[in-house]
């Protein structure tokens, strides 16, 4: 019961006239899903890849499957990826961080303030005890770097291979903003897109020009219609010119 359950996910009704199955994933300890709640781990990540390759089985499936989520279901997105499942033809991760570290936790080398103030309003988190579990693992991901554990502090961008386009905020508070770009700059994927955003970020990703926008991309990728979604310069950013109006 997470607040960002399934805030930031697709909006069913924008996608499943066009043609889409929507799936919502509960990890363990989420929703109705049994288990225990492990936040970035690199089990997380191993559940989501079984979550694809079951769905690309399905009977109303033609076994390409994309995935489009905004910050914890983008940073979610980095980690699957990077392993590689068979079934994943596109991405779209919306203002996602892909190192923990740096991108969350120290943002630019500054401790960041966000966890404490959670906790201050709603009191502490159930579940894994990750101080415990991370000083006893060095600052790398475990069993995907070398060392054995359970935390994925960073992902392997180079290791993600299926097409991308990252989403990038040029402001928000202490997260997300420096990982997008690194996302774009060092995925190993031949097929890349990076574009950024200000304003209304959280607004922005469901208009209809950004909808009509993600559609392509997905109908491209995962329905092979050529419509000439990957046309045109590779990055965009909006520049704002007040009362809501902008340009790219």
């Amino acid at each position: 019961n997470l607040p960002w359950e399934h805030h930031e996910t697709v909006n069913t009704v924008d996608w499943v006239p066009e043609g889409y199955v929507v799936v919502r994933v509960d990890e363990r300890g989420v929703g109705k899903t049994p288990g225990m709640f492990e936040q970035f781990s690199l089990q997380e990540a191993k559940d989501f890849y079984d979550s694809i390759e079951w769905a690309a089985k399905q009977e109303w499936c033609n076994s390409n499957v994309g995935t489009w989520g905004i910050s914890y279901w983008a940073m979610t997105q980095y980690n699957m990826a990077q392993l590689q499942p068979p079934s994943l033809k596109a991405m779209v991760p919306v203002f996602g961080s892909n190192n923990s570290y740096r991108g969350y936790a120290f943002n630019g080398g500054l401790y960041n303030d966000f966890n404490m103030i959670v906790k201050n309003s709603c009191g502490e988190w159930k579940g894994v005890d990750w101080i415990s579990i991370a000083s006893d693992n060095p600052f790398d991901d475990p069993e995907l770097f070398g060392p054995t554990g359970n935390l994925c502090i960073s992902s392997d961008l180079s290791k993600i291979t299926a097409p991308l386009w990252s989403v990038m905020p040029q402001v928000h508070p202490g997260i997300h903003v420096r990982d997008s770009s690194e996302g774009y700059i060092h995925a190993g994927s031949e097929h890349k897109k990076l574009t950024i955003v200000g304003g209304q970020q959280h607004a922005w990703p469901y208009s209809k020009e950004a909808t009509a926008e993600f559609r392509a991309f997905f109908d491209y990728w995962l329905k092979g219609i050529d419509n000439g979604a990957m046309d045109g310069p590779p990055v965009k950013m909006m520049v704002r010119t007040g009362r809501g109006e902008h340009f790219w």
